[in-house]
């Protein structure tokens, strides 16, 4: 733009030395500067406003295509022979880690111990603890962004059917910059917040993007204080939101499932259905939050190929059984003599 009004002036100067008085030179000078902000100005709403026909045409193909629901059976069943984008790093690594994950595909095995949706307090892990969280932080997220956010299943990548991933949601309604994106939420136990994302957690949003076609996904963590029967301060001493979850649950299943309150709420009334009962109401509260958007790299993926081939090399060396377990990269320690001297 700045080259095109230099190249116009320049023609100008040509021309003026002959035919153009001073004052004409001066007025062509203001009407150039009004034409190019003119052209700006549309040049912006083009960018800014126009893409969002596509944006929503994009949007609603990537909502269209062939989905599996979390956590469900065939979520499992599917995952046994796929790479997804939560385990991708893993064959980043060396040694025992990734070792393990090849025999798992090989195998066709997948990790039962984590399809309890629910959990009581008493037996909550960090792995429950962030399924109890997720739509808890996902609220903040839509609070923080004034946005909409629509839950995804697992989407397969168009050329590469071994390779999938889950994102936590899309932004389907807000503002036209975050329209489209992906999201990815996390709620650590005891990690803390350093204003940063884990590397392993960019490799998976990587993984999310590229599956789904998709630019940018918004990462939020979340630090929550929660504990079983402690009420959060009065209101007025809250920090910047808590709110309430509720464990419901029937004489048939214990327990059953979560319901969460609005945020900033206090004693709200869960829905029952017949029979159903809660056991607890878990009380939280947070004012620590991390917010950040990863941009996708192509160059990235492309840079992990060779990785992915060497995995699946690997993978069919182990349904052959010419396969050898690496041992763990960790260093052991020397084990200690606990036998005192009596000399």
């Amino acid at each position: 733009m700045s080259q095109w009004k230099t190249d116009c002036e320049n023609e100008w100067e040509l021309l003026s030395e002959t035919f153009v008085e001073p004052h004409e030179k001066t007025w062509f000078l203001n009407l150039l500067d009004i034409y190019l902000n003119a052209y700006c100005d549309l040049s912006f709403q083009y960018t800014n406003l126009w893409p969002t026909a596509r944006r929503k045409e994009s949007v609603d193909l990537l909502i269209n295509r062939p989905q599996v629901e979390q956590r469900t059976d065939a979520w499992y069943e599917q995952a046994k022979h796929m790479l997804t984008a939560s385990n991708f790093a893993i064959i980043l690594q060396k040694g025992l880690t990734r070792g393990k994950l090849v025999l798992e595909k090989a195998k066709g095995l997948v990790d039962t111990t984590q399809r309890k949706t629910v959990s009581l307090t008493i037996d909550l892990n960090p792995f429950m603890w962030g399924i109890r969280f997720e739509p808890v932080v996902k609220q903040i997220y839509c609070d923080l962004t004034k946005t909409v956010v629509k839950d995804m299943g697992r989407l397969r990548h168009k050329t590469d059917p071994k390779l999938a991933a889950s994102p936590d949601g899309m932004v389907v309604e807000g503002p036209i910059e975050r329209y489209g994106r992906f999201v990815e939420f996390k709620a650590p136990v005891t990690r803390k917040l350093i204003n940063s994302v884990p590397k392993d957690y960019i490799v998976q949003m990587q993984i999310q993007m590229e599956v789904g076609d998709v630019e940018e996904c918004d990462y939020l963590e979340v630090k929550f204080q929660s504990a079983y029967g402690q009420r959060p301060p009065p209101e007025k001493e809250c920090k910047k939101y808590y709110g309430e979850i509720y464990i419901i649950a029937t004489q048939e299943e214990i327990p059953l499932r979560y319901e969460y309150s609005s945020l900033n709420t206090l004693d709200s009334k869960p829905t029952l259905q017949e029979s159903e009962i809660i056991l607890e109401t878990v009380f939280w509260t947070t004012d620590e939050y991390y917010l950040t958007t990863v941009k996708r790299s192509r160059e990235w993926f492309q840079s992990v190929q060779p990785a992915i081939e060497s995995f699946w090399k690997d993978v069919e060396s182990a349904k052959q059984g010419t396969f050898v377990l690496p041992e763990s990269l960790r260093v052991k320690k020397d084990a200690l003599c606990m036998i005192v001297s009596e000399s």
